[in-house]
């Protein structure tokens, strides 16, 4: 028996319900999307972003003229758009705004009419000339008619895209536009379609009624596609049945105008049934989240707790693919109130883990995340991480981030990975605002005292999830040196955070972003979010196959694409979030139809649905709750449980010397050109150290830049391999040295090991298809880094410790002391010109070196090139290197050590500080007494004669530094300059580029007359400051200086030496390289033998004098950080010392309601 159609009516019931104020049922929902939403394009690999065809061609009916574009089809065959004047009309003329570029692709333009929107006459071709109308000044086509009469409008061309800006329509002897804010339609949209009108005012404008018939027709091309796609796993012939009788009723004919809209709704829900009649969406009940948007939308911010507001959390929907499933919210009354966030389902469908944040804490900042899971049979819900258990131990002790925990996954192993702030860093570009970074943590089961960190990321690593091999997926952002927007692609770790690999997109712009990555059930695909970096996590559903390559489009198919990569495409309306994986076609997820927000904006509350996406081109709308929004579907069933990867760490996992190994197979393997075989001679290791807490003060020219230590180098083989030995659970750094020591390829990521990895590469970023072996090859030997050039330090690389030694020995006799050639000053002191970034937080030399263009090369940030390539930036690029080792005045001049030393420097991107601490001791005035004691000593110890001095007058002093210097003022800032001494022809030369900052340095005479000291009776005349305790700043008597008297020239060394800058004497971080005690001590002794009858070892009594007498001179800041703090008891500088004292505070709470308990 013919099953009969019967058709839905529900306008005039949705009309009712509105009116009388109540909330729409499920099932008008729906429909309404029916309406509002058309029949979606089946997916294709790399589709541009749509909308819906009426909404896009309203922007021709809108009253504007003068706009970019009214309306914008795909390059198609015929496209057309169209107007509905709602009844026939006599027209007696129509004017055609062209777009206000290209306007030669309407030349061809072709005006049809009809009276019911299926039979067409034309009644106007363009004869092939450019029209205008779409700029102010400029006249639009105008074509004038005899009054045929007509209701519907359509204007075409032959082929490419149509874009025009209006449309008008004119009745004989009329001037009334009847045209405007008509319903209107097209052929297609593309991704330069706006929306210039709202959807909703669509359907309440006058007059307005759908056009159903092209609708209809592709509602019954998605219904067919659907139901092969169906069959192709179960055969359903009764629903086949229907769609034929409804198939047939329409190709007859059948459906009047009057009736169609119903005829619409019912193809619709029958494609519905026939979807949701999947074999594999049998399963009864649903697992969703409620719970508002964050109020800080940004890709880091957004998962703190103190942006989250309260919600009901998880909720289980049953009966989920009828019209009225039923919710059970499954943590009322047994948690606070508060925030649920990002669940995860046990492999056996019997646990869920998620994070939880009481939002009863009145004071948001110590509002935090932490897991928790909740056993399904019994209803217990039990806290896992935050407990007395959790050591809650941050990373090298620091406390500069409230400890939070996220994301959390159930392992094959039984053991649950998840995100959390523990590593205690934050992200470089956020300015002060409390944005921490996050890395992936595990832990053995649930049990909170086993959690260890798998990721030691620079930036941010999140969004784990496990895939069919047993591997972790992840996201990973890291900006080295690199843009800091456009690059967060997906990495992969084992369970047990060893052999990191990238994944897919660390080299592909759009997307802007990819997260919350799951694997594909029966696939070897991944679905993820293509999501903005200054929004929160929401954006446009994508699968990507790696293994058509891990970066570029060609990997990536749009599953949604309607919407937009955000950012890197726009900020589009209707995005998704949460994708949840069935098989390749069919996806759970969260969706919204509104613009979404930017960076700062918030989401509405309620704007979250859940839907059934598949790549036919089906949206079904599963659940909607009026009052706030849902996320994170998940089918409430078992799943096949992935291969438990055994564990390849080492049992001295947390001992803090551990290491593991580095293995390149072939250096000379690289994708990028320019890279010649055995051109790289030995491999640069740097250790990454992030920013601490969310202040911090600059370190380099270079802004926001990434503080960097080096912790040696290694040999390259003649055959391109090297192995060595590296420190475990540190971000690293490569990079390719060649004979010089200079980088002619540099890392612009990280890599960590975990104890007793070994970490195998097939070569430095080698092309695609080369597998590194997972082991060490037989016959190599690994090698211990052999220690970076000049002194070893703790901490990162600082130009004062490492460079300014350097210049000290060979350069400032010519460049700031005795003169001033080519204008370059090359002494220590403080600089009194601000650099780009770094201010005045730096030394003359380093302002110097770094203010001219072409001479230091650096990375600046966001204007670096998008891939690594050979020689790109510093040692190599910049003209200084070349300059020491070519120019025949200079050659030879600097030994190789000191070399190095410089080539390190600029390969770092031209670092100057070695820390971003609040209390830095560089710059803060020498103890005063101590100085002096240090200066008589000096006089006293170089008795040697100097030839007399020309004959002239005598040399003023200049008061002493230390007396008018303070921790914030550079000494000697006061003094006349005296005669411009000659340039020296070599350096102008190389100056040839207009400086970055203007120098307005005195000349090296003056610098030498400012910073003189006057002698022990003129210094007996000042009030000198008494000598400060070894870890307080000196107090600065600020009284007023007495005119000093003329001093004669000095007689001996000594005299002349004492007489010089402190900063050219001594290296206030690292004592040893000070001036003063190098340059008297034998080369033998590591010294620099350019004093005659100096020390012959650092044994000498003389030399341990010196040395006691430059130690006691330099004075320490008044605070000191306090694990990761500034530790400032008063006028917190760096923002987080109040983390310290909460962490206390919730210590003792943790531990007394555990006694309680």
């Amino acid at each position: 028996m013919r099953r009969p159609i019967i058709f839905v009516v529900a306008a005039g019931a949705m009309a009712v319900c509105a009116a009388a104020g109540q909330p729409l049922t499920l099932r008008e929902k729906i429909e309404q999307e029916y309406i509002d939403r058309p029949v979606m394009v089946e997916a294709t690999k790399d589709r541009p972003a749509l909308m819906a065809p009426e909404v896009d061609a309203a922007g021709a009916v809108d009253g504007v003229r003068h706009q970019a574009t009214g309306f914008h089809t795909q390059n198609e065959e015929n496209p057309w758009w169209q107007v509905d004047l709602g009844e026939q009309v006599a027209i007696g003329r129509i004017i055609v705004a062209n777009r206000n570029s290209s306007e030669g692709n309407a030349k061809n333009l072709i005006i049809l009419l009809s009276d019911d929107a299926r039979n067409w006459r034309q009644v106007y071709q363009h004869g092939g000339t450019t029209f205008y109308g779409g700029k102010p000044g400029t006249e639009p086509l105008t074509v004038k008619l005899d009054g045929p009469k007509a209701r519907y409008v359509r204007l075409s061309i032959p082929k490419g895209f149509l874009h025009l800006n209006e449309v008008e329509v004119y009745p004989i002897g009329s001037d009334l536009n009847v045209a405007l804010s008509r319903p209107a339609t097209q052929s297609s949209a593309s991704q330069w379609s706006t929306q210039t009108v709202d959807p909703k005012k669509l359907r309440q404008a006058a007059g307005w009624s759908v056009q159903y018939d092209h609708r209809i027709l592709d509602a019954l091309k998605l219904a067919r596609r659907t139901l092969e796609y169906v069959e192709s796993s179960a055969k359903r012939p009764g629903l086949a049945r229907r769609l034929d009788e409804m198939e047939k009723h329409h190709q007859a004919g059948k459906v009047p105008s009057d009736n169609a809209r119903e005829f619409y709704l019912q193809l619709r829900w029958l494609r519905r049934e026939i979807i949701l009649s999947h074999p594999e969406l049998d399963f009864a009940s649903l697992l969703i989240n409620k719970r508002p948007p964050t109020n800080y939308s940004h890709m880091c911010d957004q998962y703190l707790a103190q942006h989250n507001e309260p919600g009901p959390g998880l909720v289980r929907l049953d009966d989920w693919k009828s019209g009225q499933p039923k919710s059970v919210e499954l943590l009322k009354d047994k948690l606070p109130e508060g925030c649920t966030l990002r669940p995860d389902l046990s492999f056996d469908g019997r646990r869920v883990v998620f994070a939880f944040n009481d939002c009863t804490i009145q004071d948001r900042r110590h509002r935090r995340f932490w897991l928790y899971e909740l056993d399904l049979a019994s209803g217990r819900a039990r806290q896992i991480t935050g407990t007395p258990a959790d050591p809650l131990a941050g990373r090298d002790g620091r406390q500069t981030v409230l400890i939070e925990d996220w994301d959390p996954c159930y392992l094959p192993d039984g053991g649950i990975v998840f995100v959390s702030t523990r590593n205690q860093t934050y992200g470089r570009c956020h300015g002060s605002r409390y944005t921490p970074a996050y890395m992936v943590y595990r832990m053995t089961g649930s049990d909170a005292g086993t959690v260890r960190p798998l990721s030691f990321g620079e930036a941010n690593e999140w969004d784990p999830a496990v895939l069919h091999d047993g591997r972790i997926i992840y996201t990973r952002w890291d900006y080295i040196n690199r843009h800091d927007t456009v690059y967060q692609s997906l990495w992969t770790i084992r369970p047990d955070g060893t052999r990191t690999q990238h994944f897919f997109g660390n080299s592909t712009r759009n997307p802007c972003m990819i997260a919350e990555a799951h694997a594909v059930p029966g696939s070897d695909k991944v679905v993820a979010t293509a999501m903005a970096h200054h929004s929160y996590t929401t954006g446009s559903i994508i699968l990507i196959s790696a293994d058509r390559g891990e970066d570029g489009t060609d990997s990536i198919e749009r599953v949604t694409p309607e919407t937009a990569f955000p950012e890197t495409e726009g900020y589009p309306a209707g995005t998704y979030a949460n994708p949840w994986p069935i098989n390749e076609q069919l996806f759970l997820a969260a969706w919204q139809p509104n613009r979404m927000a930017h960076q700062g904006q918030v989401q509405e509350r309620e704007a979250y649905g859940i839907y059934l996406v598949d790549t036919l081109g089906g949206r079904e709308l599963i659940y909607r709750d009026d009052d706030i929004s849902c996320w994170s579907p998940i089918p409430l069933r078992p799943r096949a449980v992935p291969p438990v990867l055994p564990s390849h760490v080492a049992q001295n996992e947390m001992a803090k010397d551990a290491t593991g190994v580095l293995f390149i197979q072939n250096v000379n393997l690289t994708r990028v050109a320019g890279l010649q075989p055995g051109s790289v001679k030995s491999i640069r290791v740097n250790e990454i150290f992030g920013q601490p807490a969310r202040s911090k003060r600059q370190a380099s020219a270079a802004q926001n830049e990434i503080i960097k230590g080096t912790l040696g180098t290694a040999r390259v083989a003649d055959d391109g391999s090297v192995a060595v030995r590296i420190p475990a659970g540190v971000p690293l750094q490569l990079q390719a040295l060649d004979a010089n020591g200079m980088a002619v390829l540099t890392m612009r990521s990280v890599l960590y090991v975990q104890p007793g990895e070994t970490l195998s590469c097939a070569g430095c970023h080698e092309p695609a298809g080369h597998s590194p072996t997972p082991a060490l090859a037989p016959g190599v030997k690994v090698q211990e880094l052999a220690g970076p050039p000049g002194p070893h330090y703790a901490g990162a690389f600082s130009f004062a410790r490492t460079v300014q030694p350097v210049l000290d020995r060979n350069c400032i006799g010519c460049h700031g002391l005795d003169k001033l050639a080519g204008k370059v000053n090359l002494l220590g002191t403080r600089t009194l010109q601000p650099v780009m970034n770094v201010g005045d937080e730096c030394s003359q030399a380093y302002a110097s070196l770094v203010g001219r263009a072409g001479w230091v090369v650096l990375a600046q940030r966001n204007s670096e090139t998008p891939i690594s390539q050979p020689r790109d930036y510093f040692a190599h690029a910049s003209k200084l290197a070349k300059f020491l080792m070519t120019d025949p005045a200079h050659s030879g001049r600097i030994d190789r050590d000191g070399l190095l030393r410089i080539a390190n420097w600029l390969d770092l991107n031209a670092q100057y500080h070695g820390d971003y601490s609040h209390n830095r001791a560089e710059f803060l005035a020498p103890i005063a007494e101590a100085e002096h004691a240090l200066r008589q000593h000096i006089a006293a110890s170089f008795p040697q004669a100097l030839p007399p001095p020309p004959a002239g007058p005598a040399v003023a002093a200049a008061p002493a530094p230390s007396l008018a210097a303070g921790p914030d003022k550079p000494a000697g800032a006061t003094g006349k300059p005296p005669a411009k001494p000659a340039d020296d022809p070599d350096l102008l030369t190389l100056l040839d580029g207009p400086t970055m900052a203007a120098d307005k340095t005195k000349t090296g005479a003056d610098s030498a007359v400012k910073t003189l000291l006057r002698s022990h009776k003129d210094l007996k005349k000042a009030e000198l400051p008494r000598p400060a305790p070894a870890t307080a700043a000196p107090t600065v008597t600020q009284a007023k200086v007495p005119e000093a008297p003329a001093l004669p020239p000095p007689r001996t060394l000594g005299e002349k030496l004492a007489r010089q800058p402190f900063e050219a004497l001594v290296n206030r971080l690292e004592p040893a390289q000070s001036r003063i005690l190098l340059a008297p001590l034998a080369t033998q002794a590591g010294g620099w033998g350019q004093i005659d009858g100096g020390w012959k070892s650092t044994d000498d009594p003389g030399y341990r004098k010196m040395l006691e007498l430059v130690g006691a001179c330099i004075a320490q800041p008044k605070w000191q950080d306090v694990a990761g703090t500034c530790g400032h008891p008063q006028g917190c500088r760096c923002g987080c010392c109040w983390v310290r004292e909460y962490n206390a505070e919730y210590r003792k709470q943790v531990t007394m309601q555990a006694k309680e308990k």
